[in-house]
């Protein structure tokens, strides 16, 4: 009758672990509104349906959060889901001191880096996020977006101070 019952609870307690594996981890606050900002900046640049392309010539995006810091393997895991190259920032450089591109330290080709600048909380629920991204050195945009949880999650509320170069 032990092992019995000490089969059933090894079963139980490897189908756990399994579907543990298996979920996908969840993003504390910082990363969900981070997330939903870098997903606002990357959907003008997925591509779309022909002719509509976007004419860029960039061949991966990069992400990169406060203080220069690369994004958690989670966030990376969350936007992953965009199905184009995706790389943390440490994976590219400016071309040059004057930043005339971003490029792949690998490939050498060109790319376009997200940048999350700032998060500043208002509450619990409401949240200014700094954010923008760069193609080189005349090739930049920039917004604060206001971003509030309500029951379906985090969404953008509006977006102020917007910048294009």
């Amino acid at each position: 009758m032990r092992i019995f019952i000490l089969s059933i609870v090894s079963v139980f307690l490897l189908s756990t672990v399994v579907a543990a594996q298996n979920t996908p981890p969840r993003l504390h606050d910082d990363d969900q509104v981070r997330l939903v900002a870098f997903r606002a900046l990357l959907k003008p640049w997925l591509p779309k349906p022909q002719p509509e392309r976007s004419a860029s010539l960039a061949k991966s995006f990069y992400f990169s959060i406060e203080k220069g810091e690369d994004p958690s393997d989670e966030l990376m895991k969350a936007l992953g889901e965009a199905r184009v190259p995706l790389s943390k920032a440490s994976k590219s450089f400016i071309s040059d001191a004057g930043g005339s591109g971003v490029m792949d330290k690998k490939t050498k080709k060109p790319g376009i880096l997200f940048l999350i600048y700032k998060i500043i909380w208002k509450s619990k629920d409401e949240v200014v996020v700094s954010a923008g991204n760069e193609e080189g050195n005349m090739s930049a945009y920039s917004c604060d977006y206001l971003i509030r949880r309500d029951d379906d999650g985090w969404r953008i509320v509006s977006a102020e101070n917007c910048m294009i170069s």
